[in-house]
């Protein structure tokens, strides 16, 4: 499990499943199976099985167990929907979903058929219900298929993950889609996202009025094309959410950093939701920072209008910008991870 997660649509991840099989050429380069490859035969690891289907039934309280309201990606380790994922299994994950209802959760697949048929079954003529959030991954045209089944699938908020984007998925139809993701792989061998896919994609979305979130340009690391489509980025989330309401200010405790550099830059950038969203931090593993100038909520822009008092006091672990990590120097005995660490260690925790 990992709390605040540096996936910039998500709050945390829970892999009550781990590992998975490549059934297409978007699973090619898959960094998870990158990641838990590394540990195969490791004793005592997670991931002492490589990525092999492993089924973790001990994790499936982490949802209680988190007080604070989150958005959470489900597996992202795995595929819930997996074809030797038994249905007792799936069933156990979602009674854990329904009843921990505190938060919101995001389904992902790329077995479209297998979980439109489990949410029919579970379901009936009813609906999972809006905090679960169920969608299917759609890496070009040939994958177009799946969105098929998912609008066919039970489901209050259904959405797409165009990532990695290998090719153009052309004129799809978005009836019943509340959400899409778009980004470029990364990691070694990743391969390129040309510009006219995405923004296809996006000008598609805004056609249907549909909530269109840039993720990333990808390359060798994660961020390292940054976010930018044509010259802004793209953060649409479902209705009005935007990230998780558990992310409040809070009194730093010993051992924080000082960061008065933010005196230097845009206060603006420093109050906005953006840099709430790709700033880490680990204190109390909850994402939280403080701006100590008398501003008693870090998203209020009335900070903004003094930068030379604006004093950020943060327990740093990852800064998801270029500027943010050139910014931000790491002190009392906190650990500053780098960024692709952080999105890979998921489980280890």
């Amino acid at each position: 499990m990992a709390d605040n997660s540096a996936i910039e649509w998500t709050d945390a991840t829970w892999n009550p499943v781990t590992g998975c099989t490549k059934i297409t050429r978007g699973c090619d380069n898959c960094y998870a199976a990158r990641f838990a490859e590394r540990w195969r035969g490791v004793p005592g690891h997670p991931y002492e099985q490589g990525f092999d289907l492993h089924l973790w039934p001990a994790r499936l309280d982490q949802p209680e167990r988190w007080r604070k309201r989150r958005m959470i990606f489900v597996n992202s380790m795995s595929d819930l929907f997996h074809k030797d994922v038994p249905r007792e299994f799936i069933d156990k994950v979602f009674d854990r979903m329904e009843t921990v209802n505190r938060h919101t959760y995001q389904v992902l697949t790329k077995r479209s058929s297998l979980m439109r048929d489990y949410l029919k079954r579970r379901y009936g003529e009813g609906m999972a219900p809006k905090h679960i959030w169920c969608g299917v991954s759609v890496e070009d045209s040939a994958a177009a298929g799946r969105i098929r089944h998912l609008q066919d699938a039970p489901a209050a908020v259904r959405f797409l993950s165009a990532e990695p984007l290998l090719g153009p998925v052309g004129e799809i139809d978005l009836e019943g889609i509340s959400w899409v993701i778009a980004g470029g792989e990364s990691g070694p061998g990743a391969r390129p996202m040309h510009l006219e896919w995405v923004r296809a994609l996006r000008d598609r979305c805004a056609l249907e009025g549909v909530p269109f979130f840039f993720k990333q340009w990808g390359g060798a690391r994660p961020k390292a094309g940054g976010r930018l489509l044509d010259g802004k980025e793209w953060n649409g989330f479902p209705g009005t959410l935007r990230r998780s309401s558990s992310r409040v200010p809070y009194r730093p405790r010993k051992g924080t950093v000082n960061v008065s550099a933010a005196c230097a830059v845009s206060t603006n950038y420093w109050n906005s939701w953006d840099f709430m969203a790709h700033c880490k931090t680990s204190w109390d593993m909850k994402g939280r920072f403080a701006m100590e100038n008398g501003s008693k909520n870090a998203r209020d822009p009335a900070a903004a209008h003094q930068p030379s008092k604006a004093e950020f006091e943060m327990d740093v672990s990852v800064c998801a910008t270029p500027e943010a990590q050139a910014w931000a120097v790491t002190g009392g005995g906190t650990e500053r991870r780098k960024l692709e660490d952080e999105e890979l260690r998921l489980d280890n925790m």
